[in-house]
């Protein structure tokens, strides 16, 4: 009788220890209150490890109601609070690969419900939440020459539902700070004009000039720059087939037809300073 006693224990210790080690599923317990109603939020995340992303949220319960994240391939989570005003806190999963590059899907806990209000393509770190005005901003790429720029796109909360207030018109910076300016030498005159639908005409810089670009627009195609004399000129460009990390380079419309012949870093020789 002992002896079969020890073998069923013996066996039921294999059995936890199998179910352990092909179910590699954790838990993680945090508190937060979500609808910012004074009360305190029981949340339940339910964690995977992955071979790809290291780990993955399979599953949130929120106050004992569980939700499925299986579709969005999170690895990462976070909340915040966009908009101080509305009294409701986002919670963020995010499926970042192994590039830095994914897509953040962001979601808020109503009426014991979680609505999903949008969701962002994101490189590089987390969200930054602008608190001065309610906002989130993302770091996005452009290139220039050969500059890997950044600027934001900026997200609001409207009606329930993440709205891009980006403007056509968006500041550039170079990498990693926002207060380094662009600045470019040129070895050739450049052509610039005083309104941003280049109808007048506005100062031509001169070979050995220095150009601050301040300002890209996505729709009007233009750089908004500032010359040494210290005029705000707008500059026509180019989508050109060259490339810099997988991104298209812009090119000065003055100089397309010598950017494509030349080195695609050489546009009409303009050098970082």
């Amino acid at each position: 009788m002992k002896k079969n006693l020890s073998k069923i224990v013996l066996l039921a210790s294999l059995i936890v220890g199998l179910s352990s080690y092909t179910s590699n599923a954790q838990t993680v317990t945090k508190s937060e209150d979500l609808d910012m109603d004074g009360k305190t939020d029981n949340i339940v995340l339910t964690v995977e490890k992955d071979a790809f992303f290291g780990q993955l949220y399979k599953s949130i319960s929120i106050n004992g109601k569980s939700f499925d994240l299986s579709q969005y391939n999170a690895n990462k989570f976070s909340v915040l609070d966009i908009n101080s005003k509305d009294k409701q806190k986002e919670i963020v999963f995010t499926s970042m690969g192994e590039d830095s590059i994914g897509d953040a899907y962001i979601f808020t806990y109503k009426n014991k419900n979680l609505e999903k209000i949008g969701n962002l393509s994101v490189k590089g770190g987390d969200l930054q939440v602008n608190t001065k005005l309610n906002r989130v901003e993302i770091q996005k790429y452009t290139n220039f020459a050969s500059d890997y720029v950044q600027y934001y796109e900026k997200y609001t909360i409207e009606n329930g539902k993440l709205k891009n207030i980006t403007p056509d018109e968006k500041n550039l910076f170079s990498e990693p700070h926002p207060k380094k300016i662009l600045k470019y030498k040129m070895s050739k005159s450049l052509n610039t004009f005083s309104d941003a639908k280049m109808k007048k005409a506005g100062e031509t810089v001169k070979p050995g000039e220095i150009i601050t670009i301040l300002a890209f627009n996505t729709k009007a195609d233009y750089f908004k720059i500032k010359t040494s004399s210290g005029k705000i000129g707008y500059v026509p460009i180019v989508i050109t087939d060259k490339e810099i990390n997988g991104g298209s380079i812009k090119a000065l419309k003055q100089y397309e037809k010598d950017y494509n012949q030349n080195n695609p870093f050489e546009v009409a020789n303009i050098q970082f300073n």
